[in-house]
């Protein structure tokens, strides 16, 4: 049952799908431990990957764990060559998807915060972060909407929009609420 609506979840790229059907397998002692690694590392909740990884039994880690929870580890000490040498290996055909997915959203939030931390950035600089070879990096980025100084080798990042809205969990009302509560005592 938790299989396939894994399965379907992967199928339409629901990746907090994926994470949730994951923990309730996990919950009821049929884990998922690759997926759910992965799909945590696409969501950027390092927290949570962290987490789960300190509490998979040693015994049930396997390389293919292990070198996910490396991607991860990488991600989290901000080392990005390592993240992407982390991720080209080779994969099973069952989590290669997923991997393909956490390089995507990687490279994204990436190139994302360049855009919005940099007016201009080297070519050289710009591929070590996106881990593309240099020769790539400029036609990625002007797909983009970078612009490019070529005298230079200088990218320009387009502008960063305006951040989206965020998503309301409502399960988080009651802290909340409690701690607006606690803060009004202390007044």
């Amino acid at each position: 049952m938790a299989e396939q609506a894994l399965q379907a979840a992967l199928a339409a790229s629901d990746f907090q799908k994926i994470a949730n059907i994951c923990q309730e397998s996990e919950l009821n002692g049929r884990p998922f431990y690759d997926a759910h690694l992965a799909s945590l590392l696409i969501l950027n909740d390092l927290c949570n990957a962290k987490f789960l990884w300190k509490r998979i039994p040693k015994d049930l880690r396997t390389p293919e764990i292990a070198a996910i929870w490396e991607i991860g580890r990488n991600i989290w000490t901000r080392n990005y060559p390592s993240v992407y040498t982390s991720l080209n290996q080779n994969w099973s055909p069952q989590i290669s998807p997923l991997i393909a997915k956490v390089a995507l959203s990687f490279r994204t939030r990436t190139l994302t915060l360049l855009s919005s931390s940099y007016s201009s950035i080297s070519v050289g600089d710009c591929s070590v972060f996106l881990g593309l070879a240099p020769e790539n990096t400029i036609p990625f980025c002007q797909a983009q909407g970078w612009g490019l100084d070529s005298s230079n080798q200088i990218l320009i990042p387009k502008a960063a929009t305006a951040s989206q809205n965020q998503k309301v969990d409502f399960g988080e009302l009651p802290s909340l609420t409690q701690a607006v509560v606690f803060l009004e005592k202390k007044l």
